[in-house]
């Protein structure tokens, strides 16, 4: 894992430092902010930095109930061997809603989002999250058709 607050990122007028994952934990366990973190892994990731980024951040992680989500399943399925966090599948489609207790959530895209989506989910005693929310009005529509959280 890459020390990031010695890595130096460039905006159109502005140079700052990148913050370590850690520290921006703590500034949500401070505030008493829920994650909801996405893993990117590619294929070369192994079991050990699996091990190892369990063991360096699923205490504070835990602290405030954050989630691990992923688009992968794989990942999801990797991860849910070493953590007793909470993890569900990130997705910009539909999928096929299981009883399989490695996903507790779905997190789908907001224009896939409907009622009858909602229903089976919840009808498989998991949560559904919705992203690229980006009115008050679809704020509203999407806790009125079931959705726990945006």
């Amino acid at each position: 894992m890459v020390d990031s607050e010695k890595q130096k990122s460039y905006g159109r007028w502005h140079r700052f430092y990148l913050t370590s994952f850690s520290k921006y934990i703590d500034l949500a366990n401070n505030k008493k902010q829920k994650l909801l973190v996405e893993l990117k892994l590619n294929q070369t990731i192994t079991d050990k930095q699996l091990k190892q980024f369990v063991a360096k951040y699923g205490k504070q992680m835990k602290e405030n109930k954050s989630e691990i989500q992923s688009m992968n399943h794989n990942v999801i399925k990797r991860i849910y061997q070493y953590t007793s966090l909470t993890t569900g599948l990130l997705s910009p489609v539909k999928n096929t809603v299981d009883r399989n207790q490695i996903s507790k959530f779905y997190a789908i895209e907001y224009s896939k989002v409907d009622a009858h989506l909602s229903s089976q989910i919840r009808q498989h005693n998991k949560d559904l999250y919705s992203w690229t929310v980006n009115d008050k009005l679809d704020v509203e529509t999407a806790y009125m058709i079931g959705v726990n959280g945006v």
